[in-house]
């Protein structure tokens, strides 16, 4: 509930100038109105400051009613309060809504006013209440705070989807500065403008206590490669940017990015070449725009950072092959997770993805993020949008993930949005409304970076599956931030303190006395934090950088114990020496279906992994493919396919009346291309056999542990993790058997033991 009690909202009409008759005439006519005044600061109040905004009226009969304001915090906690208004007949008026001094919070206001028959609502307003700072760009930088938020620019005031409405851009970095939100991606030469929905880059950077990462993109037409790409005017006719898709003469670009460059204070070192170019250039492009781009900033400015987001996949292999990332300092991503949740899939995708630049260059970048987030578009067309509460809830764990794997910058997608059509999803990822007032993820966002920003990710804690627990240091006081997968518990946590400080998603703060060190709190999507943690706690910490607990967040509900082998198996499709050893059923990939019989087998020795697979009673002449899958390294597994560098995918096709037995094809998103093995041959020390039957096939395959980069040594007790599909091939490969999810982090466990 409200703790600070919520004064009477008192009223004050007061009497407009004398206006023209004909104005007069036309507002006998209208139709009642209320409408409450955006405060200052985007209806930013600091922390114990009151809480006061003002209500117009117009076109009220005159009379005696009642004005019933309803304020609703993030939490669903109301507060409604009735109060007796008096109007002048068809002149204007005002209700002062006077809160009085109210804690830190997310606030939406419902106002109805009512005279006799005359009733109006107000729009919605929302605001929010937080301790409000003054903080330097210098101390950002050198205190090392990470936290910020993306600019977001719009066209003339009075939009045309809606009419009148003024995004003022300034008063917006300046609200973010005072919520500690200090650092933001901007063009890197964006020119001085008189529109209020736009920004120069050094008005942003000079005029404000902000720092940018200078996005590096376009060029003027005289930089235009006409002999490479054809006359400009075909690019102009197909309506693609050749600003953007085409790479630059070199000799004047260069010229041309110095002397922008030369604009920019010099304070300002950071650069993102690109946007996610994936989709209007090739990696080669790409990778010489790099070269030309980062070799005229360092002679500029040879502190400067200068980076880009590689991309997947090929077109990251490509990248870095042509020399993309070469000389670069650090790495730009994008980790969007609108499907899987964020637990699932960025950590684990970040630290694949800079495994990949250490292998491919032999060398580390800084990771930097400047753009993520959801959508909360009402009626999502693609089904990736949540509620504003859910934005709330996953942008801040999503923060705390970023910041534990060492993000140099924070910065969300974005300031606000078009909010034009509700049913795409790109008009909605705002953290203000368009109307410039504040959506609860900014104020969850905020809340969070004053409680870590600034500070160190100590390490990760371990409780019990479905928990998120991690500890941040903050000069001498330890902090644990806690939540769960959005599924409401309850739960004991280790504190190591007979108090601490309970704060909420919203930065409410509470003492929570914790008999026998010990807190018994409730757990939700929402983050809560327990400051003050004693040392027993920091003792029993996981250290930042270990490998991640696959146990935390997918439990995986099938296990097979897999034997060693004292005698290697010959790999020739028969399956007599296999009668023996554990059988894994295959079961049909839909209960209830009776496409025949399946089964696996699978054992190890220090050089190998095996795997036997006997298909049998499949109709006659059905095309069958074996799919077997492995994965070495279960903490890396994201359902991401361009970052599974340590899950292995082996397939075979099965013709029904071709006598060849076709070749295996070893996938890893680390791959160059996939490796074939034809049976009976073998590749980088694969061994492989089928026969086929009447009604299925049996096959054998044996995997050097070499062959399986990541994998640690084989021991007895270690945990890999597989599972095996029979696809019907004819049937747009759809699975007729399956043992294990398709989803990798769920894939059944393979725990290697001695022989029995």
């Amino acid at each position: 509930m409200l703790k600070s009690p919520m004064r009477a909202v008192s009223r004050a009409i007061g009497l407009a100038p004398v206006v023209a008759c004909c104005l007069m005439a036309l507002s006998a006519m209208a139709a009642p109105t209320v409408e409450i005044a955006r405060a200052p600061d985007c209806n930013l109040f600091n922390q114990g400051a009151p809480v006061r905004f003002t209500a117009a009226l117009r076109a009220f009969p005159a009379g005696e009613g009642s004005a019933e304001v309803v304020l609703t915090d993030y939490f669903g906690e109301k507060k409604t309060i009735r109060v007796p208004v008096k109007t002048v007949d068809k002149q204007p008026g005002q209700v002062v809504l006077d809160f009085g001094v109210l804690e830190p919070n997310y606030y939406e206001i419902a106002l109805k006013v009512k005279v006799g028959t005359a009733e109006a609502s107000a729009p919605m307003m929302s605001f929010g209440v937080a301790p409000l700072i003054s903080r330097t760009a210098e101390q950002v930088r050198n205190e090392g705070y990470r936290f910020g938020l993306k600019i977001f620019q719009i066209g003339k005031p009075g939009v045309w989807w809606r009419r009148g409405e003024v995004w003022d851009l300034d008063k917006v970095v300046t609200a973010c500065e005072k919520l500690g939100l200090q650092w933001t991606r901007h063009s890197f030469n964006q020119g001085p403008s008189t529109e209020p929905g736009v920004i120069s880059t050094v008005d942003l950077v000079t005029r404000h206590q902000m720092n940018c990462v200078m996005k590096v993109e376009g060029f003027p037409e005289s930089c235009y490669d006409a002999t490479r790409y054809g006359p400009i005017e075909d690019w102009t006719a197909k309506k693609k940017s050749w600003a953007r898709c085409s790479v630059p003469v070199k000799e004047p670009y260069q010229k041309w990015l110095k002397e922008e460059l030369a604009k920019l204070p010099p304070e300002q070192t950071i650069f993102e070449i690109g946007n996610e170019v994936w989709s209007y250039m090739s990696a080669e492009e790409f990778a010489e725009w790099c070269k030309m781009s980062r070799e005229a900033i360092k002679e500029a400015r040879p502190n400067a950072k200068v980076g880009a987001d590689p991309g997947g996949g090929e077109f990251c292999r490509k990248f870095i092959a042509a020399g993309g990332m070469d000389g670069m300092d650090i790495m730009i991503s994008h980790p969007y997770s609108f499907s899987p949740l964020p637990e699932h899939r960025i950590r684990l995708h970040l630290r694949n993805e800079r495994e990949i630049l250490r292998r491919r260059t032999g060398r580390e970048y800084e990771l930097w993020i400047t753009e993520y987030g959801w959508s909360t578009a009402p009626q999502d067309k693609r089904k990736h949008s949540v509620s504003e509460r859910v934005q709330a809830q996953r942008t801040t764990r999503q923060s705390l993930m970023l910041y534990a794997e060492d993000a140099k910058a924070l910065i969300p997608h974005w300031m606000a949005d078009r909010e034009h059509d509700v049913t795409e999803r790109e008009h909605f990822f705002g953290f203000f409304r368009l109307n410039q007032q504040p959506k609860p993820v900014v104020m969850a966002h905020a809340a969070c970076a004053r409680i870590i920003d600034g500070g160190t990710f100590v390490g990760d804690m371990w409780y019990e599956p479905g928990i998120g627990a991690m500890l941040f240091r903050k000069g001498d006081t330890h902090t644990l931030a806690l939540w769960t997968l959005e599924l409401d518990r309850q739960a004991k946590i280790p504190v190591g303190a007979e108090e601490v400080t309970l704060i909420d998603i919203m930065g409410r703060e509470k003492k929570l006395a914790t008999p026998g060190g010990v807190a018994n709190i409730a757990l939700s999507g929402d983050v809560v934090y327990l400051k003050g943690v004693g040392p027993g706690v920091v003792k029993a910490v996981i250290p930042a950088g270990s490998d991640l607990n696959p146990d935390l967040w997918s439990p995986r509900s099938l296990s097979v114990h897999v034997p060693k082998l004292g005698i290697s198996p010959q790999i020739d499709g028969n399956l007599d020496e296999w009668a023996t050893r554990p059988v894994v059923e295959i079961p049909p990939a839909k209960p209830g279906e009776t496409p025949g019989k399946a089964r696996g087998m699978m054992a190890w020795d220090d050089s190998y992994v095996y795997t036997a697979v006997e298909v049998t009673d499949v109709r006659k002449g059905r095309k069958l493919a074996l799919e077997y899958r492995l994965g070495v390294r279960p903490d890396r597994q994201p359902d991401m396919g361009s970052t599974q560098i340590y899950d292995f995918i082996f397939k075979a096709p099965f013709g029904a009346a071709d006598a060849v037995i076709p070749a295996l094809k070893i996938e890893n998103a680390d791959f160059d291309a996939p490796l074939e093995v034809k049976a009976g041959e073998e590749t980088s020390g694969v061994k492989w056999a089928a026969i086929r039957t009447e009604t299925g096939f049996t096959a054998e395959v044996a995997v050097p542990v070499k062959l399986l980069r990541g994998m640690p040594k084989p021991v007895a007790g270690l945990r890999l993790c597989g599972g095996f599909a029979i696809r019907d091939s004819e049937d747009k490969n759809r699975a007729l058997f399956s043992f294990g999810e398709d989803r990798p982090r769920l894939w059944p466990w393979m725990i290697l033991e001695e022989a029995k």
